[in-house]
């Protein structure tokens, strides 16, 4: 229902928002926001929604990304891939925490985003994702 009444559903989840009170709260609801504007074809505020729900889980995007950014983000997950041991990871697997499960729903959800606004942009955000879950174990 209100996804088909723009106003009223930004209405309410900015009263959502203001009253959220974890960082978790703060980031599903700025996930709401993601789906609302992805139902209306606004990928300019989903984006930075999903930005913002990102950051609350202390989770950098990089709005312009450039080569440059894809390869120091490549370098990066395959340096911590190096240095894990896989036998180790497998035989002690870790119960993923609330905001890891979180950030990496906010990832997928911003892949369409991604794809249409640059294209270096879903490679960036597939790296991202896949170093939270190597560094997490999510």
């Amino acid at each position: 229902y209100l996804k088909n009444d723009l106003v009223n559903a930004v209405k309410h989840l900015e009263f959502a928002l203001k009253y959220a009170e974890s960082n978790i709260e703060k980031a599903t609801v700025h996930g709401e926001f993601i789906k609302m504007y992805n139902i209306v074809s606004d990928l300019n505020s989903s984006w930075r929604s999903g930005v913002l729900a990102l950051k609350a889980l202390k989770i950098n995007l990089i709005s312009n990304i450039t080569y440059f950014h894809l390869y120091l983000k490549l370098f990066q997950v395959n340096f911590q891939l190096v240095r894990r041991n896989l036998n180790k990871v497998l035989s002690d697997p870790k119960i993923p925490k609330e905001e890891e499960v979180l950030a990496q729903e906010l990832l997928l959800s911003l892949g369409d985003i991604c794809y249409i606004r640059n294209k270096k942009a879903i490679a960036y955000n597939f790296f991202k994702s896949l170093e939270l879950t190597v560094s997490n174990g999510v």
